[in-house]
């Protein structure tokens, strides 16, 4: 069996999964993404994944844009989900966020996606870890360009975001953090990140001086950090920022390549 038979046979196995869900009445939120599969080439799509880190086994769904070839070279990002893509099915992650957007701009979107999830916050070192596992799954099965990988989060996914960066800064080439809850104390660790913020200017739940605290603390350390704010009231900036500025932006950040991480023991 060839690779190109092999992506064709699992992509197969996601449009069921998700048209399965769509019929029982379950999973309405991410049921565009069978769809999305059925009008894309067959080597192009969401696929499910799995991967196995110190003795757990996790699932999360890669995107991979329409006429994708693994003799070229994709930017990726790496997208950390909020509360509303919490759970353990491996597949609410996409619902929302970066996940959302490809639902009406699938077609003409050009990074490889991986789509990690957490059972509830991205707190936890084994959470953050398992994210980069899934990121090592993909860069070792897929054409993902190691010095245009984007790290990016919204609202709890924005705090592990900020924390994963200072973990592995030498894994991405930039971070971009929505709604986010600040986490002041590794500031000093994300100076040679460019740093994108967004936020409402009056966000009810995580408030605006997250993003603003933590730009300051960025720069003053010798960082190069920018927030956007949002005129109004709301959580969900995501939905007012996703478009050609921002993906032009992350395209444009590259680092030196670097060894691969022996973080994960993978599996297919």
């Amino acid at each position: 069996m060839t690779r190109d038979d092999e992506l064709r046979m699992r992509r197969a196995a996601v449009f069921t999964l998700f048209l399965s869900l769509a019929l029982t009445g379950c999973g309405e939120s991410v049921a565009f993404v069978g769809s999305a599969n059925h009008r894309m080439s067959p080597t192009s799509g969401f696929f499910r994944e799995t991967v196995r880190y110190n003795g757990q086994e996790r699932k999360f769904v890669v995107f991979l844009p329409e006429g994708y070839s693994p003799q070229k070279k994709y930017p990726a990002i790496l997208f950390l989900h909020g509360f509303g893509g919490a759970g353990r099915d491996g597949l609410q992650q996409v619902s929302t966020g970066l996940g959302k957007y490809l639902a009406s701009h699938y077609q003409s979107f050009n990074f490889i996606v991986v789509f990690p999830q957490t059972p509830w916050t991205w707190e936890s070192r084994e959470d953050q870890d398992l994210a980069i596992a899934a990121l090592d799954e993909v860069q070792t099965r897929y054409s993902a360009d190691p010095s245009r990988i984007t790290l990016s989060g919204i609202s709890l996914g924005g705090y592990g975001a900020w924390m994963l960066a200072a973990r592995y800064p030498n894994r991405f080439c930039s971070v971009v953090v929505m709604s986010g809850l600040a986490e002041e104390r590794v500031a000093p660790k994300l100076t040679t990140l460019p740093v994108w913020c967004f936020h409402y200017e009056t966000d009810p739940f995580v408030g605006c001086s997250n993003s603003q605290r933590m730009v300051q603390l960025i720069n003053a350390a010798g960082g190069h950090a920018k927030l956007t704010t949002v005129p109004g009231i709301g959580h969900y900036v995501w939905d007012k920022v996703y478009g050609a500025e921002l993906f032009d932006w992350m395209q444009r950040q590259h680092r030196p390549p670097t060894p691969e991480s022996p973080l994960a023991q993978h599996s297919g």
